[in-house]
């Protein structure tokens, strides 16, 4: 479900929930502004009308997750997550192999050409993560392994 800056509490409190990534990415708990940041921050050249900020749930019930999503960067037709964090206990359930089926067919939905993900190595698990889903590494800046979905331009032609 897509969320705009009125979800920024329910983002906050799954954050809260979460501090185990922001111990490993930023090397502290959540704070406040990590929910605004998630809403405002975006790569160089996009607009707010780029990037999509979805809650994952299971069923009927609240918010397990979040996913950063954005249109056309690098380039038009490429789009990128910059995020794909779920609580503790949504967590090893094949939630977010899910998520990533389930913006993958958004994307298609929507003209997309390329999938990729961002991954920080301060992420525990991240790489392979997204490895296991037939991403491969396609930059890193050594803080950030960039992923590309080897598998997307065949689930495009379906």
């Amino acid at each position: 479900m897509p969320w705009t800056v009125a979800e920024e509490a329910a983002v906050r409190a799954l954050f809260e929930r979460s501090p185990d990534y922001f111990e490993a990415v930023e090397g502290r708990p959540p704070i406040d502004d990590d929910a605004s940041t998630l809403f405002s921050d975006l790569p160089p050249g996009r607009s707010p009308a780029d990037k999509r900020v979805l809650g994952v749930t299971v069923g009927d019930g609240p918010a397990v997750g979040v996913v950063d999503l954005v249109r056309d960067w690098p380039a038009p037709g490429t789009w990128i997550i910059g995020l794909v964090l779920l609580e503790p206990a949504a967590r090893r359930r094949g939630t977010g192999t899910r998520v990533v089926a389930t913006i993958a067919e958004l994307v298609i939905a929507e003209g997309g050409e390329r999938l990729r993900a961002a991954a920080h190595h301060r992420n525990p698990g991240a790489d392979s993560f997204w490895r296991s889903l037939g991403f491969t590494a396609v930059d890193d800046d050594g803080e950030i392994a960039v992923f590309e979905s080897a598998a997307f331009a065949a689930a495009g032609d379906n």
